[in-house]
């Protein structure tokens, strides 16, 4: 799988994330700090269920975030797998948590 192409970025805030986040969605994010307009990913991370939700608790840990919606929990698991291999962030120490009572294999190294 090819990294996604993400919407953003955008400042990080509760109003921001409101705005731009507006599906209740499983999907993707990637949060940092912006440099020539463009985010430097720190950290990558999904939600399953509600992506708004989980970008709101990222609030206060980097400035600005990046995001695409996915159909699935399992596609925001393989998008993940991607975006983290790819860009190797920073602030994620482990491998991409596969989804709830499932057992998928990493798009990426298989695991």
């Amino acid at each position: 799988m090819k990294v996604p192409s993400l919407r953003g970025p955008y400042l990080l805030s509760s109003d921001r994330v409101k705005l731009a986040v507006t599906q209740n969605s499983p999907g993707v994010y990637a949060t940092g700090s912006i440099k020539f307009g463009q985010l430097e990913p720190l950290y990558v991370g999904r939600s399953d269920d509600d992506l708004a939700a989980q970008l709101l608790k990222q609030i206060g840990i980097h400035a600005s975030f990046s995001y695409a919606y996915a159909s699935s929990a399992l596609i925001a698991y393989q998008m993940e797998c991607a975006m983290y291999h790819a860009w190797k962030p920073r602030d994620n120490h482990v491998h991409p948590v596969k989804p709830k009572d499932s057992n998928p294999i990493c798009p990426v190294c298989g695991q």
